[in-house]
């Protein structure tokens, strides 16, 4: 009885983080040619940092993969991550950027069929789109970033990670 309530609150948290980062999505879509309404946090010499706030959640940019038709808005590294990707450190701009699957949602479930080389995109706020390909992936949670982007995915049962580390084309 206990394992059927947790699956059907485990659906609806999945439906529920689906839902608003489709929403998020839509919006984060339609407001990227006004580069004008984007923020750069204070003290920040270049775009790390940059966000543009949909919906009161401020977001980075998108995440794209071609391949499996996925898209997902991320959320700046100041927001909860708690429906949609959140940036765990980093931007596409230094190199350097870390990408983390929502905390309820389990968006990045379907990037687990991705293989080396396969192609990922980085659109930041200012419609600046960066190309990454996929180089490896390990199961190892400590492992140092060595990507220019890191796609993280954790299980919510077991908190085990998945890393998938892309280089820029």
């Amino acid at each position: 009885m206990l394992a059927s309530a947790l699956m059907c609150n485990s659906k609806y948290q999945e439906n529920q983080a689906h839902k608003q980062c489709n929403e998020i999505l839509e919006r984060l879509i339609s407001l990227l040619p006004e580069q004008t309404k984007g923020f750069v946090q204070e003290g920040s010499t270049n775009q790390e940092g940059a966000y543009l706030e949909v919906k009161e959640i401020s977001c980075i940019g998108i995440l794209e993969i071609p391949l499996i038709e996925e898209a997902w808005p991320v959320q700046s590294e100041y927001e909860d991550g708690k429906y949609m990707p959140k940036c765990e450190s980093g931007s596409a701009e230094s190199g350097n950027l870390v990408i983390k699957d929502s905390l309820r949602g389990g968006l990045f479930r379907s990037i687990s069929v991705l293989n080396e080389g396969m192609e990922v995109r980085f659109t930041d706020i200012w419609g600046e789109v960066y190309t990454y390909n996929i180089v490896s992936v390990s199961e190892k949670a400590n492992r140092s970033s060595d990507g220019d982007l890191v796609l993280v995915t954790q299980n919510r049962y077991t908190g085990n990670e998945k890393r998938i580390y892309l280089d820029s084309v």
